[in-house]
């Protein structure tokens, strides 16, 4: 397809213009406060990094859904602390990094699952 000089052909490109730039920016104070106790980036190489930041992502969303808005430590929300725990697992998964996903046979480790 031939496209004239005054347009583009925007088809296909990824519309990133549709992610709020409030959620960037709420995850963007979560990473600045976490650069401040550890290495910046350090995130990349946690140990055991989906299992950790997937137990991480569910306390915070469990204490956000038992009311509590904010994370008590940082003062940010704890739906930021995560989006930025699922950020890091997405980014794990993309980069192929290897893990070992842990489960628990039943009664050991997790009283839910019998």
């Amino acid at each position: 397809m031939r496209v004239s000089d005054s347009t583009h052909d925007d088809g296909g490109k990824l519309m990133v213009d549709l992610v709020p730039a409030e959620a960037i920016l709420a995850v963007a104070e979560v990473l600045t406060y976490g650069a401040t106790k550890y290495p910046a980036n350090s995130w990349r190489e946690t140990p055991d990094a989906v299992n950790r930041y997937y137990a991480s992502a569910l306390r915070h969303l469990y204490a956000w859904q038992t009311g509590e808005q904010q994370d008590k430590e940082s003062g940010l929300s704890h739906l930021a602390h995560a989006t930025t725990n699922l950020m890091f697992m997405l980014w794990h998964s993309a980069a192929k990094r290897t893990y070992t996903w842990k489960t628990y046979p039943p009664g050991k480790g997790n009283k839910y699952v019998t």
